[in-house]
């Protein structure tokens, strides 16, 4: 029984990889910490508990930290993001989709939760990071010990060749690149998955309504996901057809199931966070010159082993 923790700033596909695995076979979601970035960490906690609530599980939700470490203190490290027009549509989950809530743990701090929670587990935990990585990296600053207490840390985030909010970087390293570093330099096992793997393996909505079963949980992710292709239909014509990338799905997909992923090897990657315009970029050592390795990574997803776990997965109920 693999025992998980969820941190992200749950929007629309982070609550569809939610809905996945919350009652995923073998797997214990102990909760989730719902901290901000494409949302705020209010909206991020609602979104998750109504989830939770729309499938009738009882998950600690806890609401996460409400802003970077420092990057908001000069306005010029956001002075090449991208306008919130032109980005896939975030936000709460509409509440005809999910209008039933969970519970929200009260008067809550993700990442006190996060330190008491790891410290006072049995067994190793692994956390699965599908957004910004503000809390662990204060957890780890705060309290270093919970290294001792984590399986793997799987992050979805940079890019290689593809990246979102900037020519030179993606939004969940981009937002807080001080705790990526943290993060990424941290002493336990890690996983990157970057932009590229998600765009190797585009999926089309008809080929994710054939993958997902008729089952509650494949009905919520459906129409969690439904938003996204209209937005991209609208940006690009081939949006629709030649598909889309899902970058957060084939995270929670890789943890069940990590054939998801092809030739991950040890990588060293570091993080800018210089403020500039390369605020937030991950560069990857492709050339392999160092030897300080601090991830395992690859570019790469196995597209058809992608649909054959959220085929399962959506199997749970």
């Amino acid at each position: 029984m693999r025992k998980v923790i969820l941190c992200s700033d749950v929007e629309l596909e982070a609550s569809a990889a939610l809905a996945l695995l919350a009652d995923a076979p073998n797997t214990e979601l102990l909760g989730i910490v719902a901290g901000a970035g494409r949302v705020t960490s209010e909206i991020a906690a609602d979104s998750a508990s109504r989830v939770l609530g729309c499938l009738g599980l009882n998950i600690p939700v806890v609401k996460g930290t409400g802003s970077p470490m420092v990057a908001d203190l000069s306005a010029m490290r956001k002075a090449w993001e991208l306008l919130p027009e032109q980005w896939p549509v975030f936000g709460p989950v509409p509440a005809d989709v999910c209008g039933e809530k969970g519970g929200i743990v009260p008067g809550s701090c993700g990442v006190i939760w996060l330190i008491d929670t790891l410290m006072g587990a049995q067994d190793k935990i692994t956390l699965l990071m599908l957004g910004p990585l503000t809390d662990l990296a204060l957890a780890l600053k705060i309290q270093p010990a919970i290294t001792d207490h984590i399986e793997r840390v799987i992050i979805v985030g940079g890019g290689h060749r593809y990246t979102d909010i900037s020519a030179a970087a993606e939004f969940n390293i981009r937002y807080d690149p001080e705790a990526a570093a943290i993060v990424l330099g941290c002493a336990v096992p890690k996983y990157l998955i970057p932009l590229d793997c998600a765009y190797s393996s585009l999926i089309s909505q008809d080929t994710i309504e054939g993958a997902l079963q008729n089952t509650s949980v494949g009905a919520l992710v459906l129409k969690l996901v439904q938003p996204l292709y209209r937005r991209y239909g609208k940006q690009n014509a081939d949006g629709l057809s030649m598909g889309i990338p899902l970058p957060l799905l084939l995270g929670a997909c890789f943890l069940w199931e990590s054939a998801v992923l092809k030739d991950v090897i040890p990588y060293s990657v570091d993080v800018d966070f210089s403020g500039g315009y390369a605020d937030g970029q991950t560069i990857f050592d492709t050339r392999r010159i160092f030897d300080d390795y601090n991830c395992l990574t690859t570019f790469t997803a196995d597209r058809t082993a992608f649909l054959d776990v959220l085929h399962t997965l959506s199997a749970a109920r």
